[in-house]
């Protein structure tokens, strides 16, 4: 299970196992958290909660022509649809490129 903070960004996570043999656990790492939460300040200085930076970041790469997204309530569903006009400025990009590198690069 994950320990939420304030801002909503979840901290880390907690399993009562050592190791995870899941593939998608490697993710809920202090890296990544700390990436989401650096994410933070330009989604509000976009008035942009962070799953719509996401949405809108993805939806700009060159290598994605469509972005399968879920949800459990009908907010979230309007949440992610405003995130599809959303024009996400040169620098933005840059900035989020910049922040996500890390994680984006295995080594």
């Amino acid at each position: 299970f994950f320990f939420q903070a304030e801002d909503g960004i979840r901290d880390h996570c907690v399993t009562g196992v050592q190791t995870c043999a899941l593939p998608i656990c490697e993710l809920f790492c202090d890296k990544n958290f700390f990436a989401v939460r650096s994410l933070l300040p330009i989604a509000q200085s976009l008035n942009l909660s962070l799953p719509q930076l996401a949405l809108a970041w993805v939806l700009r790469q060159a290598c994605v022509s469509s972005a399968i997204v879920g949800a459990s309530r009908p907010d979230q569903v309007m949440e992610n649809a405003a995130a599809s006009g959303v024009v996400l400025p040169a620098s933005v990009m840059a900035a989020t490129d910049h922040i996500l590198l890390p994680i984006r690069s295995r080594e």
